[in-house]
Order: structure tokens, then sequence, then C-alpha cells
């Protein structure tokens, strides 16, 4: 009962995480931010260390181009 419980909150938990960032991206991106898709991931933290590495290497380049 305990594990469901915890199992429940941390769902509700993730769900409101992410409704607020939706709802930051598309004040950030206006119309671009239609095309894109949230969804539920069992690699979390793989995808999001992706992400990162993907932004800072863009940022990087952007950098030496200056």
């Amino acid at each position: 009962m305990i594990v469901k419980l915890c199992d429940i909150v941390a769902s509700r938990g993730a769900r409101l995480a992410a409704a607020g960032i939706l709802v930051i991206v598309k004040e950030l991106l206006g119309e671009v931010a239609e095309t894109i898709v949230i969804e539920h991931s069992n690699d979390g933290l793989g995808i999001a260390d992706a992400l990162l590495a993907a932004s800072h290497s863009q940022y990087l380049q952007v950098e030496e181009e200056h």
C-alpha cells in the first residue's frame, strides 16, 4: 500500500512539473511550441543528459564563431 501511494504521489508530481515546463516553453517559443510533443520516457535521466550535452555543444559552437 505504501509503494502504491508513493507511486501515485510521484506520478502526480511529474505531471505537475511537466505542465509547468510546457507553459514556460509556450510563453518563450510562441507558435513554434505547437510542434513540441511532451511524452513519458522510461529513461528520463539519459535523455536529459543527451539534451544538455547537445545544447551545451551548440553554445560552445556559437562562442567559437564570435
